[in-house]
């Protein structure tokens, strides 16, 4: 270190970054396809059901974050021979993320309404 400049050794450091997405997926799957087949919750174990019907998924996923990151060095010889160095620093960091989903069973491409199956499963009473 040489005299007359304090500064002499000391760096600062700085970092900032953001990332912004956002996800919106649809999928149709017809009344006639073998997914909507293979898709049928109501019917339960029911394999001789031939009832099918089609289905509408979407989903959407937003997420935000962003960081910020401020770092301070400094170091400085005595005589050649000792060395000193001294790091101070901070981090802050944040994120944000949301999603929703939603799966539409009996759906009509044509009018875009559906119709969700109403299966009412109620104990039989012997007497």
């Amino acid at each position: 270190m040489q005299h007359g400049d304090p500064f002499e050794g000391f760096r600062l450091y700085g970092l900032l970054s953001a990332t912004f997405s956002n996800d919106h997926s649809e999928n149709e799957i017809g009344a006639d396809t073998y997914s909507a087949w293979l898709d049928r919750p109501f019917e339960g174990s029911n394999l001789a059901s031939y009832r099918t019907y089609g289905s509408f998924t979407q989903a959407e996923s937003r997420n935000t974050s962003w960081l910020a990151r401020l770092q301070a060095n400094y170091g400085f010889t005595l005589k050649e021979k000792h060395r000193f160095n001294a790091i101070a620093g901070t981090e802050v960091r944040y994120n944000k993320a949301s999603s929703l989903g939603s799966k539409m069973y009996g759906y009509d491409p044509l009018t875009g309404q559906h119709v969700t199956p109403f299966i009412l499963d109620l104990p039989v009473m012997v007497r």
